[in-house]
Protein backbone atom coordinates (compact mmCIF):
# COMPACT_ATOMS: atom_id res chain seq x y z
CA UNK A 1 0.00 0.00 0.00
CA UNK A 2 2.89 2.37 1.28
CA UNK A 3 4.91 1.96 -2.50
CA UNK A 4 1.74 2.57 -4.39
CA UNK A 5 0.78 5.65 -2.89
CA UNK A 6 4.60 7.05 -3.05
CA UNK A 7 4.14 6.21 -6.58
CA UNK A 8 1.24 8.07 -7.17
CA UNK A 9 2.56 11.28 -5.14
CA UNK A 10 5.61 11.51 -7.30
CA UNK A 11 3.69 10.86 -10.29
CA UNK A 12 1.94 14.35 -9.13
CA UNK A 13 5.08 16.10 -8.82
CA UNK A 14 6.21 15.31 -12.21
CA UNK A 15 2.68 16.84 -13.59
CA UNK A 16 3.26 19.55 -11.65
CA UNK A 17 6.68 20.35 -12.37
CA UNK A 18 5.57 19.60 -15.97
CA UNK A 19 3.01 22.41 -16.31
CA UNK A 20 4.69 25.00 -14.31
CA UNK A 21 8.10 24.56 -16.72
CA UNK A 22 5.20 25.00 -19.57
CA UNK A 23 3.92 28.04 -18.17
CA UNK A 24 7.14 29.99 -17.48
CA UNK A 25 8.03 28.92 -21.06
CA UNK A 26 4.94 30.34 -22.12
CA UNK A 27 5.32 33.45 -20.15
CA UNK A 28 8.73 33.96 -22.18
CA UNK A 29 7.46 33.39 -25.32
CA UNK A 30 4.33 36.02 -24.50
CA UNK A 31 7.20 38.54 -23.02
CA UNK A 32 9.41 38.80 -26.62
CA UNK A 33 12.39 37.99 -25.29
CA UNK A 34 15.52 36.76 -27.14
CA UNK A 35 15.87 33.43 -25.50
CA UNK A 36 18.07 30.41 -26.04
CA UNK A 37 17.47 26.80 -24.26
CA UNK A 38 18.84 23.48 -23.96
CA UNK A 39 17.40 20.68 -26.83
CA UNK A 40 15.53 18.53 -23.93
CA UNK A 41 13.51 21.94 -23.00
CA UNK A 42 11.73 22.20 -26.65
CA UNK A 43 10.98 18.17 -26.36
CA UNK A 44 9.53 18.31 -23.57
CA UNK A 45 7.31 20.94 -24.47
CA UNK A 46 6.39 19.83 -28.47
CA UNK A 47 3.22 19.22 -28.10
CA UNK A 48 2.59 22.93 -26.24
CA UNK A 49 4.99 24.18 -29.57
CA UNK A 50 2.52 22.68 -32.08
CA UNK A 51 -0.17 23.66 -30.41
CA UNK A 52 1.25 27.09 -30.55
CA UNK A 53 1.75 27.18 -34.17
CA UNK A 54 -1.73 25.81 -35.30
CA UNK A 55 -3.90 28.83 -36.57
CA UNK A 56 -7.37 28.12 -34.45
CA UNK A 57 -10.35 27.28 -36.00
CA UNK A 58 -13.72 29.59 -36.74
CA UNK A 59 -15.47 29.95 -33.17
CA UNK A 60 -18.62 28.20 -32.73
CA UNK A 61 -21.52 29.97 -32.70
CA UNK A 62 -21.39 29.61 -28.78
CA UNK A 63 -20.97 32.12 -26.68
CA UNK A 64 -21.61 36.01 -27.20
CA UNK A 65 -22.31 36.57 -31.41
CA UNK A 66 -20.23 38.38 -33.17
CA UNK A 67 -21.55 41.63 -34.83
CA UNK A 68 -21.43 40.41 -38.53
CA UNK A 69 -22.26 36.83 -38.14
CA UNK A 70 -25.99 35.67 -40.01
CA UNK A 71 -26.73 34.29 -36.06
CA UNK A 72 -26.15 38.52 -34.45
CA UNK A 73 -27.79 40.14 -37.72
CA UNK A 74 -30.99 37.85 -37.38
CA UNK A 75 -31.61 37.84 -33.65
CA UNK A 76 -29.99 41.03 -32.64
CA UNK A 77 -30.04 43.83 -35.74
CA UNK A 78 -33.43 44.58 -37.11
CA UNK A 79 -34.11 44.46 -40.91
CA UNK A 80 -35.57 42.76 -43.79
CA UNK A 81 -35.15 39.47 -43.03
CA UNK A 82 -38.19 38.84 -40.40
CA UNK A 83 -40.40 41.69 -41.33
CA UNK A 84 -43.15 42.46 -38.33
CA UNK A 85 -46.22 43.31 -38.47
CA UNK A 86 -45.70 47.07 -36.53
CA UNK A 87 -49.09 48.56 -37.75
CA UNK A 88 -52.50 46.72 -37.45
CA UNK A 89 -54.62 48.73 -39.04
CA UNK A 90 -58.69 48.62 -38.22
CA UNK A 91 -61.48 49.81 -40.43
CA UNK A 92 -64.16 51.78 -38.78
CA UNK A 93 -67.35 52.96 -39.42
CA UNK A 94 -69.64 55.33 -38.64
CA UNK A 95 -72.73 54.96 -35.67
CA UNK A 96 -75.13 56.03 -38.20
CA UNK A 97 -74.24 53.04 -40.03
CA UNK A 98 -75.78 50.44 -38.13
CA UNK A 99 -79.36 49.77 -36.91
CA UNK A 100 -80.43 49.28 -33.13
CA UNK A 101 -83.42 47.21 -32.72
CA UNK A 102 -85.09 45.42 -29.20
CA UNK A 103 -85.49 42.05 -28.07
CA UNK A 104 -86.35 39.86 -25.08
CA UNK A 105 -85.00 41.04 -21.48
CA UNK A 106 -81.66 39.01 -20.93
CA UNK A 107 -80.86 38.82 -17.31
CA UNK A 108 -77.90 38.33 -15.35
CA UNK A 109 -77.33 34.76 -13.58
CA UNK A 110 -76.96 36.03 -10.18
CA UNK A 111 -79.37 38.83 -8.05
CA UNK A 112 -76.26 40.22 -6.48
CA UNK A 113 -72.81 40.36 -6.18
CA UNK A 114 -72.90 38.25 -3.27
CA UNK A 115 -74.83 35.71 -5.09
CA UNK A 116 -72.11 35.92 -7.86
CA UNK A 117 -69.45 35.42 -5.99
CA UNK A 118 -70.94 32.64 -4.29
CA UNK A 119 -71.28 30.86 -7.23
CA UNK A 120 -68.06 31.60 -8.40
CA UNK A 121 -66.71 30.20 -5.68
CA UNK A 122 -68.75 26.75 -5.98
CA UNK A 123 -67.77 26.52 -9.50
CA UNK A 124 -64.21 27.00 -8.33
CA UNK A 125 -64.34 24.05 -6.39
CA UNK A 126 -65.71 21.77 -9.36
CA UNK A 127 -64.56 23.09 -12.47
CA UNK A 128 -61.67 25.62 -11.36
CA UNK A 129 -60.92 28.82 -12.59
CA UNK A 130 -63.79 30.83 -14.63
CA UNK A 131 -62.87 31.72 -18.40
CA UNK A 132 -64.70 34.63 -19.28
CA UNK A 133 -64.60 36.60 -23.19
CA UNK A 134 -65.49 39.91 -23.80
CA UNK A 135 -66.03 41.77 -27.16
CA UNK A 136 -64.43 45.42 -27.69
CA UNK A 137 -66.62 47.12 -31.07
CA UNK A 138 -65.83 50.53 -32.05
CA UNK A 139 -67.65 52.62 -34.22
CA UNK A 140 -67.04 56.54 -35.10
CA UNK A 141 -68.56 59.71 -34.68
CA UNK A 142 -66.81 62.65 -36.36
CA UNK A 143 -63.61 60.62 -36.68
CA UNK A 144 -63.55 59.86 -32.77
CA UNK A 145 -63.73 56.42 -32.12
CA UNK A 146 -66.74 55.20 -29.75
CA UNK A 147 -66.80 52.06 -27.96
CA UNK A 148 -70.10 50.10 -27.96
CA UNK A 149 -71.31 49.62 -24.04
CA UNK A 150 -74.13 47.67 -22.50
CA UNK A 151 -75.40 49.86 -20.01
CA UNK A 152 -77.84 49.07 -17.09
CA UNK A 153 -79.67 50.83 -15.11
CA UNK A 154 -77.83 54.38 -14.47
CA UNK A 155 -74.46 53.85 -13.34
CA UNK A 156 -73.58 50.21 -14.79
CA UNK A 157 -71.51 49.80 -17.78
CA UNK A 158 -70.36 46.32 -19.28
CA UNK A 159 -68.93 45.22 -22.19
CA UNK A 160 -70.97 42.50 -24.65
CA UNK A 161 -69.43 39.01 -23.61
CA UNK A 162 -69.63 36.10 -20.39
CA UNK A 163 -68.51 33.00 -19.11
CA UNK A 164 -67.33 30.43 -21.30
CA UNK A 165 -68.10 26.87 -21.06
CA UNK A 166 -66.02 24.16 -19.82
CA UNK A 167 -63.47 23.04 -22.93
CA UNK A 168 -64.99 25.84 -24.79
CA UNK A 169 -62.86 28.06 -27.54
CA UNK A 170 -62.38 30.91 -26.01
CA UNK A 171 -63.17 32.71 -29.69
CA UNK A 172 -66.23 30.52 -30.77
CA UNK A 173 -67.42 30.80 -27.35
CA UNK A 174 -67.32 34.49 -27.84
CA UNK A 175 -69.18 34.79 -31.17
CA UNK A 176 -71.90 32.73 -29.33
CA UNK A 177 -72.18 35.15 -26.56
CA UNK A 178 -72.11 38.27 -28.99
CA UNK A 179 -74.99 36.11 -30.57
CA UNK A 180 -77.17 35.83 -27.76
CA UNK A 181 -76.77 39.25 -26.53
CA UNK A 182 -76.62 41.08 -29.57
CA UNK A 183 -77.38 39.31 -32.22
CA UNK A 184 -80.42 39.97 -34.54
CA UNK A 185 -83.90 37.93 -34.44
CA UNK A 186 -84.66 37.40 -38.13
CA UNK A 187 -82.82 34.31 -38.24
CA UNK A 188 -79.84 35.99 -40.24
CA UNK A 189 -76.26 34.59 -39.00
CA UNK A 190 -74.32 37.23 -37.64
CA UNK A 191 -70.44 37.41 -39.04
CA UNK A 192 -68.32 38.03 -35.78
CA UNK A 193 -64.69 39.06 -37.03
CA UNK A 194 -62.38 38.10 -33.99
CA UNK A 195 -58.64 38.02 -34.59
CA UNK A 196 -57.00 40.21 -32.05
CA UNK A 197 -56.83 39.67 -28.31
CA UNK A 198 -56.08 43.40 -26.84
CA UNK A 199 -56.11 42.58 -22.93
CA UNK A 200 -55.60 39.98 -20.15
CA UNK A 201 -57.47 40.31 -16.62
CA UNK A 202 -57.02 37.98 -13.48
CA UNK A 203 -59.57 38.24 -10.24
CA UNK A 204 -57.10 36.58 -7.82
CA UNK A 205 -59.46 36.15 -5.02
CA UNK A 206 -63.41 35.68 -4.14
CA UNK A 207 -63.63 39.52 -4.52
CA UNK A 208 -64.49 42.89 -7.05
CA UNK A 209 -60.46 43.62 -7.75
CA UNK A 210 -59.46 42.25 -11.00
CA UNK A 211 -55.78 42.82 -12.33
CA UNK A 212 -53.79 43.09 -15.95
CA UNK A 213 -51.48 40.28 -14.70
CA UNK A 214 -51.34 37.27 -11.53
CA UNK A 215 -50.28 38.68 -8.22
CA UNK A 216 -46.91 37.13 -7.62
CA UNK A 217 -48.37 35.47 -3.99
CA UNK A 218 -51.24 33.69 -6.32
CA UNK A 219 -50.73 30.38 -7.59
CA UNK A 220 -54.68 29.56 -8.37
CA UNK A 221 -56.64 33.00 -10.08
CA UNK A 222 -60.64 32.48 -9.49
CA UNK A 223 -61.29 34.11 -12.83
CA UNK A 224 -59.21 35.25 -15.86
CA UNK A 225 -60.85 37.74 -18.29
CA UNK A 226 -59.65 37.76 -21.83
CA UNK A 227 -60.90 40.91 -24.26
CA UNK A 228 -61.31 40.51 -27.69
CA UNK A 229 -61.63 43.41 -30.51
CA UNK A 230 -64.41 42.43 -32.29
CA UNK A 231 -64.22 43.97 -36.18
CA UNK A 232 -67.64 45.17 -37.61
CA UNK A 233 -69.08 45.30 -40.70
CA UNK A 234 -69.60 48.29 -42.89
CA UNK A 235 -72.88 47.80 -41.79
CA UNK A 236 -74.77 45.77 -39.65
CA UNK A 237 -78.54 45.30 -37.66
CA UNK A 238 -78.37 44.81 -33.46
CA UNK A 239 -80.96 43.54 -31.39
CA UNK A 240 -80.38 44.99 -27.71
CA UNK A 241 -81.91 42.88 -25.13
CA UNK A 242 -84.96 45.82 -23.93
CA UNK A 243 -83.36 45.89 -20.09
CA UNK A 244 -80.35 47.26 -21.63
CA UNK A 245 -79.28 50.61 -23.33
CA UNK A 246 -76.45 50.01 -26.08
CA UNK A 247 -74.35 53.24 -25.46
CA UNK A 248 -71.22 54.55 -27.86
CA UNK A 249 -68.67 56.08 -25.26
CA UNK A 250 -65.83 57.80 -27.06
CA UNK A 251 -62.61 57.52 -25.74
CA UNK A 252 -61.94 60.27 -24.59
CA UNK A 253 -64.71 59.75 -21.93
CA UNK A 254 -63.11 56.29 -20.76
CA UNK A 255 -59.73 57.53 -20.66
CA UNK A 256 -58.47 57.67 -16.91
CA UNK A 257 -62.18 57.31 -15.81
CA UNK A 258 -62.48 54.04 -13.39
CA UNK A 259 -64.52 55.90 -10.92
CA UNK A 260 -67.67 55.99 -13.86
CA UNK A 261 -66.59 52.64 -15.81
CA UNK A 262 -64.44 50.56 -13.98
CA UNK A 263 -60.40 50.08 -14.38
CA UNK A 264 -61.10 47.15 -17.32
CA UNK A 265 -63.15 49.37 -19.52
CA UNK A 266 -61.29 52.76 -18.79
CA UNK A 267 -57.63 51.10 -20.27
CA UNK A 268 -59.49 50.43 -23.17
CA UNK A 269 -57.92 53.60 -24.86
CA UNK A 270 -54.72 52.71 -23.59
CA UNK A 271 -55.24 49.03 -25.51
CA UNK A 272 -56.27 50.61 -28.64
CA UNK A 273 -53.83 52.92 -28.91
CA UNK A 274 -51.57 50.47 -30.45
CA UNK A 275 -53.77 49.89 -33.75
CA UNK A 276 -54.13 52.26 -37.00
CA UNK A 277 -57.68 53.30 -37.32
CA UNK A 278 -59.15 54.03 -40.89
CA UNK A 279 -62.19 56.08 -40.65
CA UNK A 280 -64.60 55.56 -43.82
Amino acid sequence: GAVFTRNRRNKKGQRARAAGCSLRFLFLLLSGKSIKLPISFYQKNFELLIKMSVVPPTRSNAGWPRRGSEQFASKYVSGPAKPLTLERTINLYPLTNYTFGTKEPLYEKDSSVAARFQRMREEFDKMGMRRTVEGVLIVHEHRLPHVLLLQLGTTFFKLPGGELNPGEDEVEGLKRLMTEILGRQDGVKQDWVIDDCIGNWWRPNFEPPQYPYIPAHITKPKEHKKLFLVQLQEKALFAVPKNYKLVAAPLFELYDNAPGYGPIISSLPQLLSRFNFIYN
